[in-house]
């Protein structure tokens, strides 16, 4: 990946307090899947190869098959269920729509088929758990046990939710985390971190996620918003409409409802706004792929 950084930002960078190494190191996008699948002692480095025939290369294609026909951009990652929200393999959380679908599976008919869908309230950590015990593997883990800690101890537990998730952001950035909320405007928004330690985390929930204040010296850049106010009008108004699904229930749960809807979309239709929005500003180089 390009680092697109000229010497002139690096220098506004630098008197305004950002890394101006870290800065802008964010592969462009607009919307985040995470599908829970397995856990981290399971996974593998090369994510994309070794799952080409399972649920998450079957998603993942289905995706890259639709990344030319819409200006939203789609990134997909592997994680294990965030501790507090129940959840289980074939899961999906979708930012920044913030719904979660309930166990999505394929089937040979090329269809996606998932439970019910839910709102997500709260805020929502990932960390790069994925590779040997020396990298991704040791790091990942140790962040994570000291979020835990430092949420029990501010009683955040309903509040933050926090997961590890396949390889993101690079080995030379290793520490990397994402953390995906609400700002204090209401916009969802996703940002990325690296070169995070244990000793960063009390930071992470006291000024990231209770202020929505950036931890300047980490930050590598965020989720981009959606290209054009209608999008965004739309995806606030029809979340499950615009990511691609619908629901015989015709109703979206909020949080804490239980229904036992079933949900069927044709594959790629996760990303199915370009039926509703032109593909004239689709950048056709920038694929889905996982990251």
């Amino acid at each position: 990946m390009d680092i697109l950084v000229d010497d002139s930002k690096k220098i506004e960078a630098k008197e305004i307090g950002f890394n101006s190494t870290l800065m802008n190191t964010v592969y462009p996008y607009h919307r985040h899947i995470f599908l829970v699948y397995k856990n981290v002692e399971n996974w593998v480095p090369t994510i994309r190869k070794a799952y080409r025939d399972s649920l998450p290369g079957f998603l993942d294609a289905a995706l890259d098959s639709h990344a030319d026909k819409t200006p939203i951009n789609t990134q997909m990652t592997i994680c294990e269920g965030p501790d507090g929200t129940g959840s289980s393999d074939g899961d999906v959380f979708v930012f920044p729509d913030m719904v979660k679908y309930r166990g999505l599976t394929n089937n040979t008919s090329g269809k996606f088929v998932s439970g019910s869908v839910e709102r997500l309230e709260g805020s929502y950590v990932f960390v790069c758990s994925n590779g040997g015990p020396d990298m991704f593997g040791y790091y990942g883990p140790e962040i994570i046990n000291r979020f835990k800690e430092e949420i029990e101890l501010r009683g955040m537990e309903d509040q933050v939710f926090v997961s590890p998730c396949s390889h993101v952001g690079g080995r030379w950035f290793i520490g990397n985390l994402m953390i995906f909320s609400r700002s204090p405007t209401g916009e969802v928004t996703g940002h990325w971190y690296a070169c995070a330690t244990t000793d960063d985390v009390p930071a992470f929930l006291d000024q990231h996620i209770a202020k929505g204040d950036i931890i300047k010296k980490l930050w590598r850049g965020r989720m981009l918003p959606f290209p054009t106010e209608d999008i965004q009008r739309v995806i606030e108004e029809k979340p499950v409409e615009i990511v691609g699904t619908t629901f015989t229930s015709g109703s979206v749960l909020e949080k804490g409802e239980k229904e036992e809807s079933q949900a069927r979309t044709e594959v790629g239709d996760m990303v199915k706004d370009e039926e509703a929005f032109p593909v004239e500003n689709a950048n056709k180089s920038k694929k889905p792929r996982f990251i």
